[in-house]
């Protein structure tokens, strides 16, 4: 498998657009703006910004992936591997150590893109007015969602994966969102044995007086 190769794949399928979505959903100051403005603006924003701090950054956290790419994936997996992604195949698996490498090794990158997504962020909102609706109608999740992540009522704003859960549904075009289908895993009771009874010999019983 050739660099240009990864370094294709580094940018197509950039390690950078997630974690930029973190740094607002994460921080609590953050998703409080998001509550002020409401979840259709707030949503919005965070969509902008993630594109215009990816356009900017992405390209610096290139070296890294390739680099952490080629540490943990062995060469003949990744010759295997068609289509080369992140999301499908036998790539998915190494993921998770993948992006643990990229926080160690590109730390300065990581800091200088989350910092101006704060930024851009805030730029958006600043000039936005509060919501006027005392419940923002989009805090309530589709049938399908609630149902497959256990949620009941709204969605919990001051939660960092309601808030995006909330904001992707709302940014994903409705031609092309998918219908879940997987319910909710049931939930498993731990059923302690009862301890046993000491055998009784009904032998005397048996017998004669």
């Amino acid at each position: 498998m050739s660099d240009a190769a990864l370094q294709q794949l580094a940018i197509r399928e950039s390690r950078l657009s997630s974690r930029l979505n973190r740094v607002i959903y994460d921080d609590p100051a953050l998703r409080t703006e998001i509550q002020r403005v409401g979840l259709e603006r707030g949503c919005v924003a965070v969509a902008e910004s993630r594109r215009e701090v990816s356009a900017s950054y992405a390209s610096a956290l290139v070296p890294a992936t390739v680099a952490a790419i080629r540490k943990l994936v062995p060469e003949p997996s990744l010759s295997e591997m068609r289509p080369l992604s992140f999301f499908v195949g036998p790539m998915r698996i190494y993921t998770r150590r993948i992006d643990d490498e990229i926080d160690v090794n590109a730390k300065p990158e990581l800091s200088a893109a989350f910092e101006a997504m704060r930024t851009a962020f805030l730029l958006r909102t600043r000039t936005l007015p509060d919501k006027s609706e005392a419940v923002d109608p989009l805090a309530k999740p589709r049938a399908d969602i609630a149902e497959s992540v256990g949620i009941t009522g709204l969605y919990d704003l001051d939660k960092a994966s309601h808030v995006g859960m909330a904001c992707a549904d709302f940014l994903i075009d409705p031609r092309i969102r998918p219908t879940i289908t997987t319910a909710p895993a049931p939930k498993v009771y731990t059923v302690i044995p009862t301890k046993p009874q000491p055998y009784r010999s009904s032998a005397k019983a048996d017998r004669n007086p």
